[in-house]
């Protein structure tokens, strides 16, 4: 019929197209040569009707399988962004954060280290290390979370649970256990690493205080990095938290008041409010 002896020929002009110069060429590229080499102008849906008909789609930057499964992903586990920032504005223990940074060994190979930090205290909460960054780091950092003098974990439900985008925060099993475990999941905006600047704060102070230069496997790493976290979390004062430790911060903080803790929250705001403008 005259349809099909029209997409006959609307094909054949197609394939000349793709066959000029000999490079290849997708169905945006056809559909702005068409005018020039064939002195006929087709849109894109019908260009992309006829060569996925004649079995002329190029494979050249096709979406790939793994592409599409991760921006699949990305819809329907990415969380809101509950934090906003407001790394100071809370108690201890009611909003941590998490991120990965990678560590070299003198030999040059690779160890995955996840901790997990206090956002209002700088606390830092659990350490994982590995030479994998997969679940099975990710569920070391979660079960390794600090306990009190009665063994309890010092997390609650509610909590506030802020990490960036990564495939890791994004997957079906570690969002299933962050909910059994009562947090409440929150993301940074993507590509923002200012909403979760307090954790990237954390890694640049403990590689530039701690040395890892001698260190010649992932278990040397891990034993440098528990006496760091020892001396960070009860030794090393932070000027900006009234020059305290993370734990000796955690203790003023809830041996406030209520009079006085709205007085610290005030004083925060401000400076959330100036650093936000």
């Amino acid at each position: 019929n005259g349809k099909q002896l029209q997409d006959e020929e609307d094909i054949e002009r197609i394939r000349k197209v793709i066959e000029y110069r000999g490079y290849p060429k997708g169905t945006r590229m056809v559909t702005m040569m068409m005018p020039k080499l064939q002195k006929t102008v087709m849109n894109r849906k019908k260009v992309q009707r006829l060569m996925r008909k004649a079995g002329l789609l190029c494979t050249v930057r096709a979406p790939k399988k793994s592409r599409q499964a991760a921006r699949e992903l990305l819809q329907r586990n990415r969380k809101e962004n509950v934090l906003k920032r407001r790394f100071r504005l809370g108690k201890p223990y009611e909003q941590v954060m998490t991120d990965v940074t990678y560590i070299k060994d003198c030999r040059g190979n690779t160890s995955y280290y996840s901790p997990i930090k206090d956002s209002v205290s700088g606390l830092i909460l659990s350490s994982a290390v590995s030479d994998t960054q997969d679940l099975n780091l990710t569920d070391e950092m979660l079960s390794g979370i600090m306990k009190d003098q009665d063994q309890n974990t010092v997390c609650s439900t509610g909590m506030v649970f802020h990490s960036d985008q990564g495939a890791l925060y994004l997957s079906d099993a570690f969002q299933k256990k962050l909910k059994k475990m009562g947090f409440v999941q929150s993301m940074s905006r993507r590509g923002n690493c200012w909403d979760n600047a307090s954790m990237e704060s954390f890694f640049g102070h403990m590689k530039d205080e701690a040395d890892f230069s001698d260190a010649h496997d992932t278990s040397e790493i891990r034993q440098k990095i528990n006496d760091y976290i020892d001396y960070y979390n009860f030794e090393r004062p932070q000027w900006n938290r009234g020059r305290k430790t993370p734990m000796d911060f955690a203790v003023y903080l809830n041996n406030l008041s209520e009079q006085e803790y709205q007085e610290y929250l005030s004083r925060e705001q401000a400076k959330y409010d100036r650093m936000m403008a």
